[in-house]
């Protein structure tokens, strides 16, 4: 049971708890998405469009137009009587084009839609391809399977009740946790990818060592082949004696970090935790509580306070909607 795996975890915290807070019995779990993902409408882009005359010239002027730059792929050609020529900003001479109609300037979404509200509102712009995706869908309407949401319950009740904290949960088990230490390398985060490393690296061992016996047992002269057989968790395979059977660790133990694995923290990691998430290949981050210094909530846009004379607060940087990342977790706030 999920919920028994992670307050296991958390009981075995070294420190004492420096929360007064109840748990709390009635919570959300709300995405943590960008402003992309959550506005109805696309930023526009300036273009230059040809209104022919004839629609039967088209087969005649596709031939003549310059490629689409990779950012506008999403936009379809043609629209109507109307084809998109080249952008407006773009270093490509428009070709001559006056005998088949006249050359203007239009607005068209810049963006592919991503949400079926975004498809229906750019449709009215300019046609657009669209592929309908079906968890950012249900991440808008709040949606969370039921299963995560009793899973993030129990683990809050618990998680809330100790000093910073974090556990990884990968198929309904708990394979890493860490809490908070007295550094910087010994944030929670920081702690649990660190376990995750040193189980991965020995799981790997097991495995190679695994391997190797099995290539000596069929390479001696007059022996019978090994069994070789894939152990329920890499306990058994430590476990088992059977001079004829070689048991390898089973593959799920062999997967890179948090791959796949969902994230619990007490408190919205830092930077340097968020990286390390990443570098981890986790699947799902949720966290219960946020910090100054966090970099995954989504903040409200710098003000002026008249009183104070001063920009109030800044807009976060979410570490998690970086386009560079060569790889992206989901992020909730609980």
């Amino acid at each position: 049971d999920l919920r028994m795996k992670v307050a296991e975890c958390v009981e075995e915290s070294d420190g004492p708890s420096t929360s007064t807070e109840e748990p709390s019995s009635r919570f959300t779990i709300r995405p943590v998405l960008s402003e992309l993902e959550t506005s109805e409408e696309i930023p526009l882009e300036r273009v230059y469009a040809l209104t022919v005359r004839d629609r039967r010239s088209f087969s005649a002027v596709l031939p003549l137009l310059p490629p689409l730059p990779d950012r506008l792929t999403h936009l379809k050609r043609i629209n109507g009587d109307r084809v998109v020529v080249c952008p407006y900003d773009g270093d490509e001479s428009l070709p001559d084009l006056e005998e088949y109609g006249s050359l203007s300037e239009t607005l068209v979404p810049k963006e592919k839609p991503l949400t079926r509200r975004q498809f229906d509102w750019a449709k009215e712009r300019w046609p657009c391809a669209f592929h309908p995706n079906k968890e950012l869908e249900s991440l808008l309407i709040s949606s969370v399977d039921p299963s995560v949401h009793a899973a993030v319950r129990d683990a809050l009740d618990v998680l809330r009740a100790s000093r910073p904290a974090c556990v990884v949960v990968r198929r309904g088990e708990r394979v890493a946790s860490g809490h908070q230490g007295g550094g910087m390398l010994t944030h929670a985060s920081m702690r649990a990818v660190r376990h995750l490393a040193h189980a991965h690296r020995a799981a790997t061992q097991r495995a190679r060592s695994a391997m190797a016996a099995v290539t000596r047992k069929r390479s001696q002269p007059g022996s019978a082949p090994p069994l070789v057989v894939v152990a329920d968790s890499a306990a058994t395979a430590a476990e088992t004696t059977d001079k004829n059977t070689i048991v390898v660790p089973p593959l799920s133990s062999l997967d890179y970090l948090a791959t796949g694995g969902d994230v619990f923290l007490t408190h919205e990691p830092c930077a340097m935790c968020a990286m390390a998430l990443v570098h981890a290949r986790a699947a799902k981050v949720f966290y219960a509580n946020r910090t100054k210094n966090g970099v995954l909530a989504r903040r409200e846009p710098a003000r002026l306070d008249p009183f104070a004379g001063c920009l109030t607060e800044e807009r976060g940087w979410q570490l998690h909607l970086e386009p560079a990342l060569n790889h992206h977790y989901r992020v909730f706030e609980v």
